[in-house]
């Protein structure tokens, strides 16, 4: 058998390892990195393959080029995984007089403390020598036939950085951004031989690099470890929590997110596939030496979930009061039962499923109005008033698969909504004239003058418009958030709070919140605004407005929106009406109407 593997492997040597897709392909990984036998490995049904780039971790124990062709002519995408921020005294590179007492003056520059492991020592990885070394290493993995490499210890920014334990003096205030540029600095040297263009580079850890555009274009994808469970403990929350917007921007990029994490207990083993699978991440549970070929019969590698959900589709609607049906497809396949999954967090924490015991045999979920009121109160556990869904599959073999999760976005109902316009006197919902607005202080100016409500239906041109044509969007809202505070500093918790902030770099002048496109509907009536002012009467009612609380505001039978002239005439509104509404969030797209004939564009405008 291993003569015939060898005879095959020299086939697909001439097929560079560069060849597959710049992105990390299938939906299954296994990550081995001792005790790996080649035959087991390439008749697994794992599509990416993580080894050591050496079968015992020295130089002389290399996997070889016919090895890896192996592995790759068996369908895999095969990586190898390394340290770039700590130095392992079993390396090719390894001096042993870097660490000889005796000879103090030859230990380098960059070289660090031990890290608490035998033999392995922290580095300075943004010194010029040891990132050469790093580059020599990916230039062996190259050498060897690697399809990429898996880089380990990237969150050591961490140890270094200004937040850091160590001395103040030996802190590096750039760690954050060094740690970018050598990944990038790999990913371009590894790249820049002949057939590697698409050579994966795929960072294990240090999810919060990912925030930086450059590192998110240069990766091929990422490895999380311990993202729900911290051995056979539930991972803190906050932890949680704190990974989970960077991977899902590394997905949201069209990237595979990785998750490793290391329970023992089935019912734990089965927690970490259905939420990862629910997020549309990969995920392997293994143990922690990674000294196994692990194998889940529940979660067998290589299979998809067998089913398309139905209804209700991405992104519906829902109200309290109104339970809806959710169904789903088999896609033909039989003796399959199934598990109804709900969350409004997501990082898939308080999660409820249904039934809480046994399993549905039907294709349809419909919940009791005390279990709708429950899920709808999960909104609360995030700023998007959103609500996730899934269907987990049982089959015969005992199986299970889970469904990437459908979102629900949830409506605000039966809100006060009172009628404002632009140059408006004060009145009954503010103490001030509508001549400024919360962000500009020259508003009728910039709007073009007074959108005066009872020169509306006037203007021949457009229904909608004021007697004029007015230089920004007739349609817009007033709702009692402002990022930035009444004395104009912004919010320090705003990138908390505002669901799309936190990965975009506002200018001083720029608010977060100001033309965000706001959804309103009223008796079967919907149109569409943009949010140009606070109020009424609140300006950090956040738990309203993005989460599912009612207005905090008292006053002016409580109201908590205000329309437009143009936005009253749209849905036909009385002055003091009821609507629903809610935030159009990024990945929904505006449906055409007299709201986008003029669309604002402006910005802060101060005094």
């Amino acid at each position: 058998m291993k003569k015939a593997w060898a005879c095959v492997a020299a086939a697909i040597l001439a097929a560079a390892p560069g060849s597959v897709q710049a992105t990390l392909p299938w939906q299954s990984f296994l990550y081995q990195t001792a005790n790996v036998e080649l035959e087991a490995v390439a008749e697994s049904g794992y599509g990416i393959v993580i080894l050591d780039p050496s079968r015992d971790g020295t130089p002389e124990g290399n996997w070889n080029p016919e090895e890896i062709a192996q592995l790759r002519l068996a369908g895999k995408t095969v990586l190898a995984g390394i340290r770039v921020a700590e130095a392992e005294v079993s390396r090719f590179y390894w001096d042993p007089s870097w660490v000889d007492a005796e000879q103090p003056e030859l230990r380098p520059a960059w070289l660090g403390p031990e890290n608490g492991e035998p033999d392995i020592f922290r580095v300075r990885y943004w010194h010029p020598d040891w990132r050469s070394i790093v580059e020599a290493y990916v230039g062996a993995v190259v050498a060897q036939g690697f399809d990429g490499v898996v880089l380990d210890t990237v969150d050591a920014h961490e140890f270094w950085g200004p937040k850091g334990r160590l001395p103040s003096a030996e802190r590096n205030p750039d760690a954050f951004d060094d740690m970018i540029e050598l990944v990038a600095a790999v990913a371009a040297h590894a790249r820049s031989v002949p057939g590697q263009e698409n050579f994966l580079v795929v960072p294990e850890n240090g999810a919060s690099l990912a925030e930086d555009d450059t590192y998110l274009s240069t990766i091929s994808g990422i490895i999380a470890e311990n993202v729900w469970f911290a051995g056979d403990k539930r991972q803190r929350s906050r932890v949680t929590r704190q990974m989970i917007p960077f991977l899902d921007r590394v997905r949201d990029a069209g990237k595979r997110v990785l998750v490793l994490d290391y329970p023992g207990p089935q019912r734990h083993i089965d927690t970490v596939y259905d939420r990862a699978e629910s997020k549309g991440y990969v995920p392997l549970v293994t143990v922690p030496q990674r000294d196994i070929l692990v194998f889940h019969p529940q979660h067998p590698p290589g299979v998809q979930a067998p089913f398309p959900q139905v209804e209700p589709e991405q992104n519906a609607e829902v109200t309290a009061d109104v339970v809806p049906s959710f169904t789903w497809s088999t896609s033909g396949q039989s003796d399959l039962t199934f598990r109804v999954s709900f969350t409004g967090s997501d990082s898939r924490q308080k999660v409820f499923t249904f039934p809480k015991s046994g399993s549905l045999s039907t294709t349809t979920f419909v919940p009791k109005a005390g279990e709708w009121r429950a899920i709808q109160r999960r909104a609360r556990d995030n700023f998007s008033s959103r609500i996730y869904w899934w269907v987990t599959t049982r089959d015969a073999d005992g199986v299970l698969r889970s469904s990437p999760a459908r979102t629900l976005n949830r409506m605000h109902t039966n809100i006060p909504t009172t009628i404002f316009w632009v140059g408006a006197p004060a009145g009954r919902t503010t103490d001030e004239s509508r001549e400024t607005s919360a962000w500009d202080a020259a508003w009728v100016e910039h709007f073009g003058g007074v959108d005066d409500p009872q020169a509306h239906g006037q203007n021949p041109g457009n229904e909608y418009w004021p007697d004029f044509t007015p230089l920004e969007n007739p349609f817009y809202v007033a709702l009692p958030y402002n990022d930035f505070s009444d004395n104009g500093v912004r919010r320090p918790n705003f990138r908390d709070i505002v669901p799309w902030a936190r990965f975009v770099d506002y200018e001083p002048l720029e608010s977060a919140v100001k033309n965000r496109w706001v959804k309103i509907s009223q008796n079967g009536v919907t149109c569409y605004g943009q949010w140009e002012d606070v109020g009424p009467y609140q300006s950090n009612d956040f738990r309203y407005v993005f989460g599912t609380n009612k207005p905090r505001n008292k006053k002016a039978f409580g109201t908590g929106l205000e329309i437009s002239p143009a936005l009253r005439d749209c849905l036909g509104a009385a002055s003091l009406s009821a609507s629903s509404w809610r935030l159009v969030h990024d990945d929904e797209s505006m449906p055409p109407g007299p709201w986008t004939e003029i669309v604002t564009t402006s910005q802060i405008s101060p005094p």
